[in-house]
């Protein structure tokens, strides 16, 4: 069993799943649309806890929320921007970065 902190609650699951991988599988079969490392930079991805690690990874215009720098695992992760305000504080913040993106 995999087990991964969220920002408000564990998430455990059983198999070699991730939030990187459900994403695809969810785009390929609902959207009919595959992410494509050329065509992951058409996409932006806000998250905040340590389950998002594998989507900061990925995308280049992942936002952090601000509460992330706290988390040492993920801290270190790629985002390009980091949000001011944490949880629902960072939603005109966030609309501030996807703006200038």
């Amino acid at each position: 069993m995999t087990a991964k902190v969220s920002s408000i609650h564990v998430n455990g699951w059983f198999g070699g799943y991730d939030k990187l991988a459900m994403t695809r599988t969810l785009l390929a079969e609902v959207v009919r649309r595959s992410i494509s490392t050329r065509e992951r930079e058409r996409f932006v991805f806000v998250g905040d806890s340590p389950n998002d690690a594998p989507m900061f990874a990925f995308f280049p215009n992942a936002v952090g929320v601000a509460n992330v720098a706290r988390r040492s695992s993920i801290a270190s992760r790629r985002r390009r921007r980091t949000s001011r305000g944490a949880k629902r504080a960072q939603d005109s913040s966030n609309s501030r970065i996807l703006l200038a993106l």
